[in-house]
Parts: structure tokens; C-alpha cells; sequence
């Protein structure tokens, strides 16, 4: 409401979740990413909840401030998602039309009608994002969708290197510890 901006982090264990707490980030993303970054899996898709569930309480007992989501897995999203890449033509920005646009602004205007507290959007083009975030009440997130929405969220593994199979453009690495 005051217009100041988030930041989220992902973490997908107590260790890395006691990083992100004492990092003084404003909320902790338990994401599907779990499937590429941790679990071996190619993509995110064979993520179940019952392994979304013990990760979840892993993270909240090392937490202490921010805000906690628990990503929901396969067939729970809107726009890009790593579920519909197929679907949708790949790892393809999304939102790039005004058309393609207001598709996603209306199911986003569902989501928020339906009770949602709050939306993510990824790989969306600024003005896209800014789109969505300016007609809905609720706060909106983004993960490579600008910075027009209410805050940001990066992978963990992005922001330190760990992760090999894909670099996101739009994330500055800190390090390369994979490398090291």
C-alpha cells in the first residue's frame, strides 16, 4: 500500500532458509524449482506435494521473520509456468501482446476474486507486469517480469551460482560457487 518493494528468496532446506532469514528478506519461496534445483529432475513437473510437504517444514522451523509460501506443484499456476512450457511453446516470456496480456490479467482478476493473497508473475515483459499489478488489489510479485510489480523473488541457487542446467538473464550472480 505505502508502494515500497519486497524482496523474495527461495530456500529449500533449514540451512539455506536460516541464510535467507538472516539475509533480512521479506519472504521465503519453498518453490517447485526443488525439482531441478535439489531433486535431479529435469524440469518441474514430477514434483509432487508430498515432496513440496517435508521441504515446507524444513524451511519454516529455520525461519524467524519472513513472510513463508509453499509453492503448489504441477497444474496450480497461471501465464509462463515451468508445467505448461510445452503448452506455451517452451521457456517463452509471456505476456508480450496485449492480447496475451489480458489473458493472463483475466485469470489473475479470477485468482484475486477467488481469494488469493497475493500472485507471482515470471518471465513477463515489464510493461506487462505492470499491467497486471496495476489492476488488481492484491500484491504482485515477479520473477523476470520487471520491475513495475511489488516486489522481486530470485532463486537462491541463481543468486550463488549452484544451479548448471540454465542462467536466468535477468538475475545478477553473486558468485560462482559452483564453480569454486
Amino acid at each position: 500500500k505505502k508502494g515500497i518493494k519486497t524482496v523474495g528468496v527461495t530456500a529449500y532446506d533449514y540451512p539455506q532458509a536460516l541464510l535467507a532469514d538472516k539475509a533480512g528478506v521479506d519472504w521465503i519461496l519453498v518453490g517447485d524449482s526443488i525439482g531441478m534445483t535439489t531433486l535431479g529432475y529435469k524440469t518441474t513437473i514430477p514434483v509432487t506435494m508430498d515432496d513440496m510437504l517435508p521441504h515446507c517444514t524444513a524451511v519454516w522451523r529455520a525461519n524467524q521473520s519472513a513472510f513463508l509460501v509453499g509453492d503448489m506443484p504441477f497444474m496450480s499456476h497461471l501465464g509462463l509456468t515451468p508445467h505448461t512450457r510445452a503448452k506455451l511453446g517452451g521457456y517463452r516470456v509471456q505476456g508480450k501482446t496485449k492480447e496475451s496480456a489480458d489473458i493472463i490479467l483475466d485469470q489473475a482478476l479470477r485468482l484475486q476474486d477467488a481469494g488469493v493473497s497475493f500472485l507471482l508473475l515470471e518471465a513477463m515483459p515489464r510493461e506487462a507486469g505492470q499491467y497486471v499489478a496495476e489492476q488488481l488489489d492484491i500484491p504482485i510479485y515477479g520473477i523476470g517480469a520487471g520491475d513495475k510489480v511489488d516486489g522481486q523473488l530470485v532463486i537462491q541457487h541463481d543468486l550463488t551460482g549452484m544451479f548448471f542446467e540454465f542462467k536466468s538473464k535477468f538475475v545478477k550472480r553473486y558468485c560462482e560457487a559452483g564453480k569454486l
